[in-house]
């Protein structure tokens, strides 16, 4: 008599991973995309982020700043399996009597499986007359009215991107004069920069009380004011935070002879990316010292420079965007509190002005761009 006496369980295993390596290969595809789009997303959020904080860094060292834009991410991956097997067969006399013969039939099997990625990312300097052309030129007034048309507070975006602005004016006798306030923190001219701080502050409580509109009609853009205004405005003019210091004495003498409620043509000079960049970066350094002075008081909205990036007036853990370290020093985005949201809203204004004048890459010649695989 002859029984059989067989290791099932190596066995079947073997028709087991067939299956399974028929299934991860499935599996392994969509997993990769969804895993590597949001880590790819998530690095390249952090990068751009890191390349606008550094850049403010060199801008408040006196240091050029210098662009790396992204080009194309290109990711390669490779999934592959393999299964072996083997079996062996036995015979012995089993020990119960001489006529019976075990024969024992086993197997064993192997599994292998392997996934591989290939990145490719590509960086593009960006520099030449194409970049020079757009980071010089004036920001579009279209970019600055749609930014308010939106809801930004007028006050953020004409301290970031107004260099100066203009309020002409009919006289009684004589031609048109033109009043100009720059929004620049020069210690030999604090009270023209303390005046744009007020009218920055000023156009901020008329947007707050629903007063000030945008007009974005096909042959006007600016501001509009509505009716009511002119009452607000005098409110205003009562405080002595809000009321202009005389710049100079042709100011202190011309203005008489303009006539009352007369409302002025007014005209907005942008910067530049570069000019927004630098007065951004810099303007804390002399901030404190411009309007540091209780005879001449500011209001309360912007009693802090455009942006702190030196962690000074400190720096709630919980809203840091990005942080590096420049000349050995740190450098961060971030509010004293969650509630506060200035210096956020800031760096994030400035990465929406950035993408204005970034270039597409395969407009740049080919020897300008740095692959790494």
């Amino acid at each position: 008599m002859r029984t059989f006496s067989f290791t099932h369980g190596k066995l079947a295993a073997i028709p087991t991973a067939l299956v399974a390596i028929g299934l991860l290969a499935g599996c392994q595809g969509p997993t990769a995309l969804r895993t590597s789009f949001y880590h790819y997303s998530e690095a390249y959020a952090s990068s751009v982020n890191e390349q606008m904080l550094l850049n403010l860094a060199r801008r408040a060292n006196g240091h050029p700043a210098y662009f790396l834009q992204m080009g194309l991410i290109n990711s390669t991956f490779t999934f592959s399996g393999a299964v072996g097997g083997n079996t062996t067969s036995s015979r012995g006399k089993n020990q119960i009597g001489p006529t019976i013969t075990t024969e024992v039939l086993s197997g064993g099997g192997t599994l292998n499986l392997s996934a591989a990625e290939q990145p490719t990312f590509t960086f593009t300097p960006l520099a030449g007359s194409t970049f020079a052309q757009a980071i010089f030129a004036p920001i579009s007034p279209t970019i600055f009215f749609s930014l308010l048309d939106q809801g930004r507070p007028v006050d953020q975006l004409m301290r970031a991107m107004v260099y100066a602005v203009d309020f002409t004016y009919r006289r009684t006798n004589g031609p048109p004069r033109t009043f100009t306030i720059h929004n620049v923190p020069d210690l030999e001219r604090q009270a023209d920069y303390r005046n744009f701080l007020r009218l920055a502050a000023t156009y901020r409580e008329l947007q707050k009380a629903a007063l000030l509109d945008v007009a974005l009609e096909t042959n006007q853009i600016g501001f509009r004011f509505k009716p009511g205004v002119a009452e607000k405005l005098q409110e205003l003019r009562q405080r002595k935070e809000y009321q202009l210091e005389p710049e100079s004495e042709w100011e202190a003498s011309q203005m008489s002879q303009i006539p009352p409620n007369q409302i002025p043509i007014v005209s907005l000079r942008l910067r530049t990316f570069e000019g927004v960049l630098g007065a951004v970066a810099t303007e804390a350094a002399t901030y404190d010292l411009a309007v540091n002075d209780p005879t001449h008081p500011i209001p309360a909205s912007e009693r802090e420079p455009i942006l702190r990036i030196d962690g000074t007036g400190g720096v709630d853990p919980s809203t840091r965007l990005v942080a590096v370290t420049y000349m050995g020093k740190r450098y961060q985005i971030g509010d004293s509190s969650p509630k506060v949201t200035w210096n956020r809203d800031i760096f994030i204004l400035l990465n929406h002005l950035f993408t204005q004048v970034s270039i597409d890459p395969d407009k740049l010649p080919v020897q300008q761009l740095i692959q790494l695989h």
